[in-house]
């Protein structure tokens, strides 16, 4: 087994500022209480009055899923100061509270106090002896079907079981095609004693740079191209930016999408519901945004409200999105449908 080190900076989890306090009515960010570096104040707007806390500071902080905001409640980052702290309340520090109840509904006009805790780049990558259904290999490059539920390299949350460990550890030790340029040896790169192990070669770094041309997400299984020489990915990566390269997925969705559909929308992500995304509303009031069924009334109508806060806000702008959606086989409630897209969405 031989020792690696990743030189590739993964980027930290950035904690965006809130730069225009004006993007909701009488709330938002808040001056000169208590900020740091890391600590952020904001005040809950008519517009997101008694929604969950996790989804009030997921609409403040767009670049932030509902599901990190819930994690920074749970390890009991968020403060509130209102005049009546709940009794699920705790920690009581300069007026604010801590809570860790990220169902908590406040209230408008709520102080929240955030601290953002910024995740620490990673300099090291493991190689795994991972499985990889590799389809295509040459000295220039891998083709490979990534099996559902696997992320493509390492970040926030997923550090390790990656396509990325496992190509370090193939490429080392199992390609008949070599290495490739992306793995070598850094001779300014040497690891401690304390960073090797009982077979690591002369106490060698190798340096893994990654030649990943495109990802799939997580819950997606299909195929991976991944360059092996600077010039193959190069080549790769203009031939996807041309769009040279054909993507065709298929899906299975509830009720009958249709035969030869054509959807031109601009896609963005949820601003209360995080991990979904949704078609941005034009400016002409059109693809309006909407509860899911399981939401309650007053759900929709908060939803009604933050349309009209989202026109205010660049941040919620989408991202063009056409696809060509056909469908092969329906059952009376589900479909099996090819989806060909144009763009990366």
């Amino acid at each position: 087994m031989k020792s690696w080190s990743w030189k590739k900076k993964m980027e930290e989890e950035k904690r965006k500022e809130v730069g225009d306090a004006d993007t909701m009515d009488d709330g938002g960010e808040v001056d000169n209480l208590d900020e740091s570096d890391n600590v952020k104040v904001y005040s809950v707007p008519q517009e997101l009055h008694n929604l969950r806390i996790d989804a009030i500071m997921s609409a403040l902080e767009p670049e932030l899923s509902r599901s990190f905001c819930s994690s920074l409640v749970s390890s009991g980052k968020v403060a509130i100061q209102q005049q009546s702290p709940p009794e699920s309340t705790s920690k009581k520090d300069n007026n604010f509270v801590v809570t860790t109840r990220k169902s908590m509904k406040l209230e408008e006009g709520t102080i929240l106090r955030v601290t953002y805790v910024v995740e620490e780049k990673i300099t090291e990558i493991i190689p795994q002896d991972l499985p990889l259904n590799i389809l295509f290999e040459d000295e220039h490059m891998i083709v490979l079907n990534k099996a559902a539920g696997m992320v493509v390299h390492p970040a926030a949350g997923n550090w390790d079981g990656t396509v990325v460990n496992a190509l370090a550890y193939y490429l080392a030790n199992n390609s008949p095609f070599g290495s490739g340029e992306f793995v070598n040896t850094d001779e300014n790169n040497v690891a401690s004693s304390s960073q090797t192990d009982n077979d690591t070669d002369s106490g060698e770094a190798l340096i893994f740079r990654p030649g990943i041309v495109h990802r799939l997400d997580k819950g997606t299984t299909g195929i991976l191209v991944v360059a092996k020489t600077r010039a193959a990915l190069a080549s790769l990566s203009e031939a996807f930016a041309a769009r040279q390269v054909k993507k065709s997925y298929l899906a299975i969705t509830v009720g009958n999408p249709g035969k030869k559909v054509v959807i031109n929308k601009p896609i963005g992500r949820h601003p209360l519901y995080r991990q979904r995304m949704r078609v941005v509303p034009e400016s002409n009031g059109r693809h309006q945004i909407r509860a899911p069924q399981n939401q309650s009334h007053t759900t929709t109508k908060r939803l009604g409200k933050v349309k009209t806060q989202l026109k205010k806000s660049p941040m919620q702008t989408g991202r063009n999105a056409l696809s060509y959606v056909d469908t092969l086989a329906f059952n009376e409630k589900l479909s099996v449908a090819q989806v060909r897209i144009e763009t990366g969405r």
